[in-house]
């Protein structure tokens, strides 16, 4: 194979394998995730496009699985970001923490399964969290969305929607 890790702290087990943040001798940025000795490619256009010609040597990674979704998490620490990849849905989200205005990395840096809570250890402060889909705080403060979609054009022109229901 002509991928090699490029961040030696972004390897976690996901599924029966691992996934690691990888760079090939051409130079891309990409996140794989082993089938055998196979890495397949799981990162998307987005999350590569985010990494690319960036430093991702000091990515960390650690993996978790809640409601039947599992996921593989990785931050950069000198991109200030997280990317998070649901294996279930075969889906990514960047998963940021609100501070004083504005996104930054999420505080967690590793992951323990203790008495079937999901804590999560905060690379800041060491303070230890719990990942709970009932809680919507991060630390007691209100935890903050912002939900993009992509341009919805038909024919190259633009269209307009009289209504939206979010579901």
């Amino acid at each position: 194979t002509q991928h090699g890790i490029a961040a030696k702290f972004s390897i976690a087990r996901i599924g029966n394998s691992f996934a690691y943040v990888s760079k090939n001798n051409r130079g891309d940025a990409t996140i794989v995730q082993m089938e055998g000795y196979i890495p397949k490619r799981i990162s998307t256009h987005a999350v590569e496009n985010s990494l690319e010609g960036q430093t991702i040597s000091d990515a960390v990674a650690w993996s978790y699985q809640l409601e039947g979704h599992e996921f593989y998490v990785t931050s950069f620490p000198s991109l200030n970001l997280t990317w998070a990849y649901d294996s279930t849905t075969q889906m990514w989200h960047k998963w940021l923490y609100w501070n004083n205005g504005s996104y930054e990395r999420h505080r967690g840096n590793c992951q323990a399964l203790f008495q079937g809570m999901v804590l999560v250890g905060d690379y800041a402060n060491g303070n230890i969290y719990e990942v709970d889909t009932t809680n919507y705080t991060d630390n007691g403060q209100n935890t903050r969305r912002l939900r993009r979609c992509p341009h919805l054009v038909t024919d190259l022109q633009r269209q307009y929607f009289s209504e939206l229901q979010i579901q």
